[in-house]
C-alpha cells in the first residue's frame, strides 16, 4: 500500500502515543487503529496490522519490567490467566477475519462509543489506587478472562482497560504488579493472534513497520515511569483519546 512521506510520519506518532500509553494504562490502539483509518487503510486491515507494534511494545516493555522484585511471581500468575485469555482470542481472531466489513465497521463504532462514554462519565479510571491483594482464581474470574480475550482477538481496542479493570477490581492486584500482568498476558495473547491475522492476510507490513517503530519509542519511554502514578500525566491522557476516539468514530461514519 501506497502512502505519502507525511503519512508514515504520522503512523510513527501515533505508534509513539499508543505505545506510551498501553505501557502505562490502555487503549493505545485508538491511537493506531485511528490513524489508519484516517489514512484509509481498511478497517478489517488496519484491525490486522495494529497487532504488530503491540507484540514490540510489550518486549520493550518486559524488558524493562522485569527488573520489578515480584516479576517471576507474576509471570507465573499471568500465565495461569494467559489460557482462558487465548482461548477467547483465538476464537475472536476467527469472528474478525470472516465478518463482512460494513458489520465490522458498526461494531468499531460501537465498541468505541461505549469507551467514549466510559472515558467521559468514569474519568477516576486512570487514576488508579493502590490496593490490597486478593487473588481470585475462581470460574468466574476466568470467564471475565476468556471474554476479554474474545474482545481482544476481535479488535484489539479497550482490552488493556478491560484487563487492569480485572485485575485492580476482581482480583485486588495493586496498579504496578496489573501493568506488569497486563503486558505479560497481552504478549502470550497477540504473538498467536497476530500470526492468525497474517495467515489470513489481514496485515499490510510497510504501514505496521513504521507504527511499531513508533510504538517501540512510546513504550521504552513509558517503561522508564511505568511505576509512576502522576495524576496530570493521566488527565492529559484521557484528554488525548477522547479527541482520538471523537476523530475515529467521524471518520468510520464517512465509510458507513
Amino acid at each position: 500500500m501506497d502512502l505519502n512521506c507525511y503519512e508514515y510520519i504520522i503512523l510513527i506518532i501515533s505508534g509513539i502515543f499508543a505505545g506510551y500509553i498501553n505501557i502505562l494504562a490502555g487503549n493505545g490502539s485508538i491511537f493506531t487503529l485511528g490513524s489508519q483509518i484516517l489514512l484509509g487503510i481498511p478497517i478489517n486491515i488496519a484491525n490486522g496490522t495494529n497487532r504488530v507494534g503491540t507484540v514490540i511494545q510489550c518486549f520493550v516493555g518486559i524488558y524493562h519490567m522485569k527488573k520489578h522484585n515480584k516479576f517471576k511471581n507474576l509471570l507465573k500468575k499471568s500465565l495461569f490467566y494467559a489460557i482462558p485469555t487465548l482461548i477467547g482470542g483465538i476464537i475472536g481472531a476467527k469472528i474478525a477475519t470472516e465478518i463482512e466489513t460494513k458489520y465490522f465497521e458498526k461494531i468499531v463504532c460501537f465498541i468505541m462509543i461505549i469507551l467514549l462514554i466510559v472515558i467521559l462519565t468514569k474519568p477516576k479510571i486512570w487514576l488508579r489506587v493502590e490496593s490490597s491483594e486478593k487473588k481470585n482464581n475462581n470460574l468466574l474470574n476466568l470467564f471475565i478472562f476468556f471474554i476479554t480475550g474474545i474482545h481482544t482477538g476481535f479488535i484489539q481496542i479497550g482490552m488493556g482497560i478491560l484487563l487492569i479493570s480485572n485485575l485492580v477490581i476482581v482480583n485486588k492486584y495493586n496498579l504496578t504488579e496489573s501493568n506488569i500482568i497486563k503486558i505479560l498476558i497481552t504478549t502470550f495473547l497477540l504473538i498467536p493472534i497476530t500470526i492468525y491475522y497474517a495467515i489470513n492476510k489481514q496485515i499490510v507490513y510497510l504501514p505496521a513497520l513504521f507504527l511499531s517503530f513508533g510504538q517501540g519509542i512510546g513504550s521504552w519511554v513509558a517503561s522508564k515511569y511505568a511505576f509512576e502514578n502522576s495524576k496530570k500525566q493521566n488527565i492529559w491522557i484521557r484528554r488525548i483519546l477522547i479527541i482520538m476516539i471523537l476523530l475515529t468514530i467521524l471518520e468510520i461514519f464517512k465509510f458507513m
